[in-house]
């Protein structure tokens, strides 16, 4: 019974007497949880049945409280957590919303005391804005905090293109926010394997439209690469490429002094591939300058002939007369002077060369200028002030000398012609503008040669050979006097 006192009792009376029902006490395990974190618990007395949580406000640990209502059944034994959370002291402080240097809104506010995390600040951000930081503050009595926030822009659709030069990689219609924008909004964007190209600020507005210049992330890979001539392996290693389809210009940096591939198109380069690429020799022109003179220094023609095939260093090719360079017409070779014709000039230079030259005789010309019954004849080697005259009594060549002038080994003659080691032939080019003091009859052809010269020498290729391309370093004047016992010889005949 739930009451006391006294009552009346009476014949045919009535009485109402308030009861409840006896609880029985059960023993339930409790733990007091702050989220996963235990705080306290243990076994305690709890009436049997369904309870409400409010029975176990007597349990909470100190300086917290639950979070949790309603009801629960208690059973001899069971167990039960209930979540609680701590009960925490607001203090103020004084907090400054900024956007950089610019102060945009701020106050005395009421925050919990202690650890807390900058998420129980969102009430008091200025509309319009939110934050940029995150992770947790120390809240105190009279503390001061800055809070960095930013100024939530209104979003654009716009339509960006990303392209690798004028190849379309990837695009569509994106939300970008309003307004100047720095492309590193558009990381998010960027087609996997490419990165932009591009950095600074672009105006975002709605239905625009943009393209972004993008490049393919490239991974090296180390090739093993072999440059052939033909079977002929001319260089090679192991090489850093760009991974993947490459094109073989990208392999120029590697291709070997004096080479160049001949092969064009792509390759597939992959991490310990192997590539055999084609090359040949680079073809320089060598060159060959040929001046035709008349024993006298007066330079009748020249000719120049060339060819742009490969050798080997340090090899020559090999001029021919009659094929590769012609005498001018009406002209010979000089009798009786052993004359080089098949001149060698090393792969890849330009040389000069002399070769003397007579007029071809024609017997029935009264004139012609090799007649030696000619005294007005200018190039008459009988001329009675020619010291070679081989008529004149004080003439060394005498035929009664037993030295004989025919005899081109004699050792005392030092002007041998076929000698190359001559020490009179002077190193000194030959300049064409200035004939020699012997030539005192200058022709009309004679002037034309000259402008021929000059045109031949702006044609000449430009080499790294030290041989004049006009001019060859053999000498005329130590040549004439080997030249004039020929001529004597050929008189005395």
């Amino acid at each position: 019974m739930t009451v006391s006192g006294d009552f009346m009792a009476e014949e045919g009376g009535k009485l109402e007497v308030s009861v409840e029902k006896v609880e029985k006490d059960v023993i339930m395990n409790i733990r007091f949880m702050d989220g996963d974190e235990f705080i306290a618990g243990g076994d305690y007395f709890v009436p049997e049945g369904v309870n409400n949580y409010s029975v176990l406000e007597q349990y909470v640990p100190e300086g917290y409280k639950m979070t949790v209502s309603g009801d629960f059944m208690a059973t001899e034994g069971g167990k039960l957590d209930v979540n609680v959370e701590k009960i925490n002291k607001e203090v103020i402080m004084n907090i400054r919303f900024m956007e950089g240097d610019k102060f945009i809104a701020g106050g005395d506010y009421f925050v919990p005391e202690g650890v807390n995390n900058y998420s129980i600040l969102e009430q008091y951000v200025p509309e319009g804005y939110r934050m940029t930081v995150s992770g947790d503050f120390f809240a105190e009595e009279g503390g001061k905090l800055d809070v960095n926030v930013e100024k939530i822009n209104k979003e654009v659709i716009m339509n960006i293109r990303f392209m690798e030069g004028d190849k379309f990689i990837a695009g569509g219609d994106y939300f970008v926010p309003e307004g100047v924008q720095n492309y590193s909004i558009l990381e998010q964007y960027v087609p996997e394997g490419y990165q932009m190209t591009v950095s600074g600020d672009f105006m975002a507005t709605e239905g625009g439209q943009l393209d972004v210049p993008v490049e393919k992330i490239q991974k090296n890979v180390i090739m093993n690469i072999r440059f052939m001539d033909g079977d002929k392996f001319v260089a090679g290693g192991d090489y850093f490429v760009p991974e993947g389809v490459n094109n073989y210009s990208i392999l120029k940096p590697y291709v070997p002094e004096g080479y160049r591939m001949t092969v064009s198109g792509d390759f597939m380069a992959t991490e310990g591939g192997q590539l055999d690429v084609p090359v040949e020799r680079i073809q320089k022109k060598t060159s060959l300058f040929v001046t035709f003179m008349t024993v006298k220094g007066r330079i009748v023609a020249h000719d120049y002939a060339s060819v742009t095939q490969a050798g080997e260093p340090g090899t020559c090719w090999s001029f021919q007369l009659g094929k590769d360079y012609q005498l001018p017409e009406g002209y010979q070779l000089v009798e009786g002077l052993v004359q080089k014709t098949n001149i060698d000039v090393p792969f890849g230079c330009t040389r000069g060369y002399i070769l003397f030259v007579e007029k071809v005789e024609d017997p029935s010309d009264p004139t012609d200028p090799t007649d030696p019954s000619d005294p007005t004849d200018p190039s008459d080697p009988t001329d009675p002030s020619d010291p070679t005259d081989p008529t004149d009594p004080t003439d060394p060549t005498d035929p009664s000398d037993p030295t004989d002038p025919s005899d081109p080994t004699d050792p005392s003659d030092p002007t041998d012609p076929t000698d190359p080691t001559d020490p009179t032939d002077p190193a000194e080019p030959v300049d064409p503008s200035k004939p020699s003091d012997n030539d005192n009859n200058k022709t009309d052809d004679t002037t034309e040669v000259k402008a021929d010269v000059k045109d031949d020498k702006k044609d000449a290729p430009k080499t790294g050979d030290t041989a004049n391309a006009a001019i060859p370093a053999v000498g005329v004047i130590g040549s004439l006097a080997a030249i004039a016992a020929v001529l004597a010889r050929r008189f005395r005949k």
